[in-house]
């Protein structure tokens, strides 16, 4: 949508005055097309239909974001899908939701469950990490609520995918590089290790 406001204020030759945060507020508002015409001065009855067809996907995918349940969720997301001559919108984002699960980003580890309680689909974050000491987790239902409990530990995973969530997580700090302070530190100190003592004049 940004890009089509930017089309269009270069069209009229209008200076961009509008940010992608302010486009976005005017997507969310009730007359907010209104109010983008009154800043765009004209808008072709082209450009109009355009720019509402947009806001009316955003507002669909602002309530599929707020809703409480997948289905919604699904049901609001399939509803601006454009369908296949062989598969339905609902199969289109289906498979499409199949295909990211099985092909999630390197720093991302989906969990069916936690535990008995908790079997809804999970993702673990590898890239966010926080250092929480022994005594500050609970173990047990009787000390889940004590002073300085800030985590309740519910259950732990098993081999393998534990070794392979090990794995993932080592590849994704495997990367991360040092800043040129650390390099320049390391050459500074061997090279005045090695640099040749002063020799002493004789008098």
């Amino acid at each position: 949508m940004s890009e089509t406001v930017g089309r269009i204020e270069k069209d009229l030759g209008i200076e961009p005055g509008l940010s992608s945060h302010a486009i976005e507020v005017l997507a969310t508002v009730e007359n907010g097309i209104e109010d983008l015409a009154q800043h765009l001065r004209y808008l072709g009855q082209k450009d109009r239909e355009t720019l509402t067809a947009m806001i009316g996907e955003i507002s669909v995918c602002e309530s599929a974001r707020t809703s409480s349940t997948y289905h919604e969720q699904f049901v609001a997301l399939a509803s601006i899908l454009p369908a296949t001559k062989k598969r339905s919108a609902s199969e289109v984002l289906l498979s499409d939701v199949r295909d990211r699960l099985k092909n999630l980003p390197g720093d991302v580890f989906f969990l069916s469950s936690l535990d008995q309680d908790h079997t809804e689909g999970y993702v673990a974050y590898l890239r966010l990490i926080r250092e929480t000491q022994l005594h500050q987790l609970s173990t047990s239902y009787y000390d889940k609520d004590a002073r300085g409990i800030v985590a309740n530990r519910t259950s732990s995973l098993r081999a393998p995918y534990v070794y392979r969530l090990t794995q993932q997580m080592a590849d994704v700090f495997a990367s991360i590089g040092l800043p040129v302070e650390y390099e320049l530190a390391r050459d500074s100190i061997l090279d005045s290790r090695l640099a040749p003592e002063p020799m002493l004049e004789r008098t």
